[in-house]
């Protein structure tokens, strides 16, 4: 949960502002000594400000410090920062060069238990490695493979020749006709949707 401010008698009775949320993996719940909204939203930023400050190359850091300086650089969607604080959350006390690929693997399974492989990769082993990687590159840990779980080769699910014929019997006009453009070349909706008539000439 982000950093954010709780009213006044919100919590325990409390008398003044609190900050209260986790940032860089480390839970905190600080009094911010007002009960002036205003005052108490600058404490707010300046403590902010305080943890995201880059510690220098080569000093060691927790996952959750990487995973805050890798935040401010890649410029995250709201659902990929709902993923990270996840993986954060699992393990954001540990020192990036304290990480092994075997605790990648244990944390993911203790995260998302019985998940298949694929959603293991998305929504773990890939947020890991975006931050350990970036942590890498900054000189504050040194590179980690991550090897992603195993997956099942895809199946291929073409519709079958007769059921693609009854389909087109029963449609007409141009849905029948993006059908059959469908079929025969095998391209997906949205590839056929942009398809421009000097593109088709060539």
């Amino acid at each position: 949960m982000p950093l954010k401010l709780i009213e006044p008698g919100k919590r325990k009775n409390n008398k003044f502002y609190l900050i209260l949320g986790m940032e860089a993996g480390i839970q905190y719940e600080v009094s911010t000594r007002t009960t002036d909204k205003r005052l108490a939203k600058q404490r707010l930023d300046q403590l902010k400000e305080k943890i995201a400050v880059a510690p220098a190359p080569g000093q060691r850091i927790t996952f959750g410090q990487a995973a805050e300086l890798y935040k401010a650089f890649a410029k995250l969607k709201v659902p990929e920062v709902r993923r990270l604080e996840k993986v954060v959350a699992e393990l954001g006390r540990r020192r990036v060069d304290d990480l092994t690929h075997a605790d990648l693997v244990a944390a993911a399974n203790r995260l998302f238990p019985r998940q298949a492989p694929a959603s293991l990769n998305r929504n773990f082993m890939d947020v890991a490695a975006c931050v350990l990687h970036y942590a890498a590159s900054n000189g504050y840990c040194s590179w980690l493979r991550v090897k992603k779980f195993k997956q099942p080769r895809p199946q291929t699910r073409a519709t079958r020749p007769d059921v693609m014929q009854r389909l087109i019997e029963v449609t007409d006009g141009r849905k029948q006709l993006l059908l059959i453009w469908l079929w025969h070349q095998g391209m997906r909706i949205t590839q056929t949707l942009g398809v421009t008539w000097e593109e088709r000439k060539h």
